[in-house]
């Protein structure tokens, strides 16, 4: 029988990201072979899972030979950074997690998650990043740790995940315009005024949402702003830079010029200072 439905659900088209519209048929098509049993624990009176052995996100597929049977404790310890999102999802309450980015810089952050979900083929998180004071989206698997607190949020009534990262998503290492404010429909007390503030990298960027945008505001808040000088020249950064932002986002040559010459330099130097044990 395992057989013959392993040869059955082959016809299926496979799914990247998403789930695909036959996915109960496939879930009890698996439980039907495994013969309800947790095929880690052998449990088999207890609530199971249908679980992927090559994570959709590494590339795997929903075929049925990469999937099995796991009781609910053996597939949370498979998943333990996805269940606590789960959970923190679902009691509304934020979080404190380690985030690595492309170039396998670690940061902390503090996040109400809103919602976990598939958007061009990968798995995505997106919440309001509480230092930023903005909607961000985080890729799971990128995060190293997470850390549940008892401190509760509302979610905007009217907030879309969908509807944000269809405005708002960066393909990774591709630049884009600067994406529509979804942050406007966002009620003013999810917001701060120093996550629009970063005027420059933005313009050069594209995007408040790259990765070299986060380690300069960290250099800012972490560094920049515990310090006499470092107050009266971001302040000084404030009152200047609008104007020549402007400027910049309105070419693609001094765009690329910033970039490269500019903030790409001091990024690397950025990425060598732990700031989480920094001192000064």
């Amino acid at each position: 029988m395992g057989v013959k439905l392993l040869v059955k659900y082959r016809s299926f088209r496979e799914y990247d990201g998403s789930y695909p519209p036959d996915w109960e048929r496939r879930r009890k098509a698996v439980l039907k072979r495994d013969n309800y049993r947790c095929r880690e624990c052998r449990a088999k009176n207890k609530k199971l899972h249908v679980h992927h052995i090559v994570p959709i996100s590494d590339g795997g597929s929903h075929d049925l030979r990469n999937l099995i049977t796991l009781c609910q404790s053996c597939h949370n310890s498979r998943h333990p950074v996805k269940y606590y999102l789960k959970k923190s999802i679902k009691e509304r309450k934020t979080i404190l997690m380690t985030y690595e980015n492309k170039d396998g810089y670690t940061s902390k952050k503090k996040i109400n998650p809103y919602k976990l979900l598939f958007y061009r083929n990968m798995q995505l998180l997106v919440g309001w990043d509480i230092d930023r004071g903005e909607v961000r989206y985080f890729r799971p698997k990128r995060v190293k740790y997470v850390d549940v607190t008892s401190k509760t949020f509302s979610k905007p009534p009217n907030f879309d995940s969908m509807t944000y990262l269809k405005k708002n998503f960066r393909i990774p290492g591709k630049l884009s315009p600067p994406p529509n404010a979804i942050q406007n429909k966002v009620p003013s007390r999810y917001h701060s005024s120093e996550s629009k503030k970063c005027f420059i990298a933005t313009a050069s960027y594209g995007t408040p949402h790259a990765e070299e945008i986060d380690i300069l505001r960290e250099f800012r808040d972490k560094i920049l702003k515990k310090r006499k000088i470092g107050k009266w020249w971001v302040d000084l950064y404030y009152k200047c830079s609008p104007p020549i932002a402007k400027l910049i986002s309105e070419s693609e040559v001094l765009k690329s010029l910033v970039r490269e010459c500019f903030l790409s330099p001091i990024v690397k130097i950025m990425k060598k200072i732990d700031f989480k044990n920094y001192s000064g």
